[in-house]
């Protein structure tokens, strides 16, 4: 079995052509996840109200857009299918439910304090 970088070629994703764009997201992912929130913390602070929402749906994001590309890609959801179709809009729509109800709490949270 031929192998190019340590793997055999049975695996597509390892192909030479291949071969720039799993580095480019690895490039990609590891700078989400390691430079991005420093940065986010450097230009807001600590502190600040927004800056835990940026982190989470900032961070979070990356993934989730390869995770839905993934599942084109590979057609592991047939389109053909009502069902399949209505979980791919559920997990979009899921995921913007989630953002927009996150941020409206914080955003009454910090504009409306309970006084109780």
């Amino acid at each position: 079995m031929k192998c190019i970088n340590f793997l055999p070629v049975r695996y597509k994703w390892v192909q030479s052509k291949n071969i720039f764009i799993v580095f480019s997201l690895l490039c990609f992912f590891t700078y989400s996840a390691f430079f991005f929130p420093r940065w986010l913390v450097s230009h807001l602070g600590e502190a600040h109200f927004l800056s835990s929402y940026l982190y989470i749906y900032g961070s979070g994001l990356p993934f989730f857009i390869l995770g839905i590309y993934l599942l084109i890609r590979f057609r592991a959801i047939n389109f053909k299918v009502l069902g399949e179709r209505k979980w791919l809009f559920f997990f979009i729509f899921g995921l913007a439910w989630s953002m927009l109800a996150h941020g409206i709490w914080i955003f009454a949270a910090v504009y409306f304090p309970f006084k109780g």
